[in-house]
């Protein structure tokens, strides 16, 4: 950026406005370039008073003119700013001894990005906090916004939005079922604007399902379990347990997929034996619905 220091100047019964400049370049990517600079100027009290510079670098350019790291209103008053193709122009329309100070012409064409995105896909618990968080760089100021399905998210309840260093968070509280769909933070400047998505699914808290079956006959027994006619293996998904004449299949976390026709197979050194399919659909309160 630019930094041109006027200094106001007894001078008879008048002042002088002097001009001093230097030039500071910020090193990024296809960054601004000052190609010009203001020329050192002398200007009377009551006069017009004119600073320009010529600016090249990667559209869109962000600029803001600053008089003693105060930067100056965009309603056009006492001081006036103006752009004409790449030349930037800050007019003082009628000088005065308050006008002494540090001018500075700031310039910035840093659009938004994504330096860690949000996830693809993630699972979250019923009833637990769940968090998304991405990490964004940029040109001040920074604004954020979190859409869920395409409607932006309100603040406040159980959603609690925040940009601290870079980072956006959205935090969301005792999660419901009705949270699972697309999530997207959009970030903006006066660069540009970018987006990034992740899809939510909410799983319900984990129930266990238990089947049991009664066996009479001449021991020792050999108890398999089927589902959908595919035999299954005791893992952590699915517990079988025989224990003399009782044998019993616990299903972990009982979910949608796990709805089908069960069968057990027994069988000993006579002949082998399978009981009637018993249809397992889903948990309501309290209760396994089955049909047989």
């Amino acid at each position: 950026h630019i930094l041109s220091h006027l200094q106001v100047l007894p001078w008879r019964s008048h002042c002088l406005l002097k001009v001093n400049t230097h030039r500071q370049l910020t090193l990024e990517q296809f960054p601004p370039v000052f190609i010009s600079k203001p020329d050192p100027q002398t200007v009377y009290v009551g006069k017009r008073a004119v600073i320009q510079c010529v600016i090249a670098g990667s559209a869109p350019l962000n600029v803001v003119w600053f008089k003693d790291s105060q930067a100056l209103p965009k309603v056009p008053a006492h001081y006036q700013t103006s752009c004409e193709k790449n030349k930037h122009t800050l007019e003082i329309t009628c000088v005065e001894a308050a006008d002494s100070g540090l001018f500075v012409c700031k310039v910035t064409n840093n659009p938004p990005v994504f330096v860690k995105r949000l996830e693809a896909t993630t699972i979250w618990k019923q009833g637990s906090t769940a968090r998304l968080q991405c990490t964004i760089k940029g040109s001040p100021e920074l604004h954020t916004t979190w859409f869920f399905n395409s409607s932006e998210l309100p603040t406040g309840g159980r959603h609690a939005v925040s940009l601290k260093d870079g980072v956006a968070t959205l935090e969301i509280h005792d999660v419901m079922l009705s949270d699972s769909g697309n999530y997207t933070c959009e970030v903006l400047n006066e660069c540009g604007c970018e987006s990034c998505s992740i899809k939510v699914t909410v799983k319900g808290v984990g129930s266990v399902a238990v089947l049991e079956c009664e066996i009479a006959g001449s021991e020792p027994f050999e108890v398999s379990w089927k589902k959908n006619k595919k035999r299954l293996s005791s893992d952590k998904k699915y517990r079988l347990v025989s224990q003399g004449t009782l044998a019993s299949m616990e299903i972990q976390s009982f979910e949608s997929a796990d709805a089908g026709e069960y069968e057990c197979v027994v069988s000993n050194e006579v002949g082998s034996v399978t009981s009637k399919g018993s249809w397992l659909i889903g948990f309501c309160g309290c209760e396994w619905l089955s049909a047989v």
